[in-house]
């Protein structure tokens, strides 16, 4: 998960405001951060916000979430050779390497290992006939210099939030509408159709509304355009059409599925899938790391226990004089409680377990803590 946001028109009083952005929207990419603006015909790029100011025609932000190509070469906003170009990315595009080998095929020399530059460079070569070859989650904003627009693009499904609020003179965008509410012309007044949906069908993301008035998300599979001179929005327009004829519901359900959808629903699984493996790894490594100490605690405490209670294999306990019950195996708690009662006759008392030398010990000294072990 990264975060990006934008504005476009003149920044003017709203610069303090755009240079905060950055702390945000922190919590979606700690990793990094970056900045693009427009000044004039000259696109600046840094990491401080200092860089925003109220001259400005156009900003882009982007806090990094490091996942593909960790080097400072994956740094956004990533701009162009030419420098025309200028690309912010929220998500991950899964056939970016296929994309890849095909523009290398055409000549595209690359500089980086991420997906970024994949989106970028197929931008320049087949403009938006690149969205609907995508195949992944993003949320994409491209800044073009020469053109004086900013382009605005959400994955298919709709899986990564793009929100925008426009007002005379200016757009905003952003992946979470509290970025937006920063802005004073962004109002907090409620839409009643939004607030009905979210209330009665559990519905927050739908179409281009949201449930405020001021705030619109880019809907799934579509791209807009903003002009960077009078901020006039684009009509948005799909780039692919994932719509299912209500005759072949059906077909769908069954699994017949053209081979475009196909594609694009086994390549999101297997990235998911990939994602839960390399999370189950993670998560199996760490609980191997935290039994082990767990059990190491554990035979300290348990070695200390024998040595203070039944020194040099003492059979009477030296704390209370009880007799000690030893059995040959380990057991579980259960199992030794039963044990302990046939051969002493005595109930209640707490068994100490070690598992090294297979032995339950019987005494009425309570210990600190009462040991289970597993056959």
């Amino acid at each position: 998960m990264c975060g990006i946001a934008g504005f476009v028109g003149r920044v003017g009083d709203s610069a303090a405001t755009l240079r905060d952005w950055g702390r945000v929207l922190a919590h979606r990419g700690p990793d990094d951060l970056g900045i693009a603006v427009l000044v004039g015909d000259e696109v600046r790029t840094g990491k401080d916000p200092g860089l925003i100011m109220p001259q400005v025609q156009a900003v882009l932000w982007h806090r990094r979430l490091s996942i593909l190509d960790l080097s400072a070469a994956g740094w956004q906003p990533m701009s162009s050779r030419d420098g025309r170009h200028h690309l912010i990315l929220n998500g991950e595009v899964y056939n970016y390497r296929e994309l890849r080998a095909e523009l290398e095929g055409q000549g595209v020399v690359f500089r980086s290992a991420s997906d970024t530059e994949v989106v970028l460079e197929g931008y320049r070569h087949w403009g938006v006939d690149l969205l609907p070859r995508l195949v992944g989650m993003f949320a994409i904003a491209i800044l073009d210099r020469l053109e004086r627009r900013v382009l605005l693009a959400r994955d298919p499904f709709g899986i990564k939030p793009l929100y925008w609020s426009v007002w005379p003179g200016a757009f905003a965008f952003a992946s979470e509408q509290k970025a937006l509410l920063q802005l004073p012309q962004v109002s907090r007044r409620a839409d009643p159709q939004g607030l009905f949906d979210y209330l009665r069908f559990g519905l927050t993301d739908h179409g281009d509304s949201t449930m405020l008035q001021a705030i619109r998300s880019c809907p799934p599979a579509h791209w807009l355009q903003v002009s960077c001179d009078d901020a006039r929005v684009s009509a948005p327009v799909r780039y692919l059409d994932l719509h299912v004829p209500e005759d072949q519901l059906l077909a769908y359900a069954a699994g017949s599925l053209p081979e475009a959808e196909r594609d694009v629903i086994e390549k999101h699984l297997q990235f998911i899938g990939l994602l839960r493996k390399t999370e189950l790894d993670v998560h199996q490594k760490k609980l191997i790391e935290e039994k082990r100490a767990e059990f190491e605690a554990r035979q300290k405490q348990q070695d200390a226990f024998a040595k203070s209670h039944f020194p040099d294999g003492a059979q009477l306990c030296t704390k209370c004089s009880t007799a000690a019950a030893v059995s040959p195996a380990p057991f579980f708690e259960s199992s030794v409680t039963k044990r302990v009662r046939s051969v002493t006759g005595l109930a209640g008392l707490p068994a100490y377990v070690d598992a090294m030398s297979s032995g339950v010990w019987l005494c009425a000294w309570q210990p600190p803590q009462l040991v289970r072990t597993s056959p």
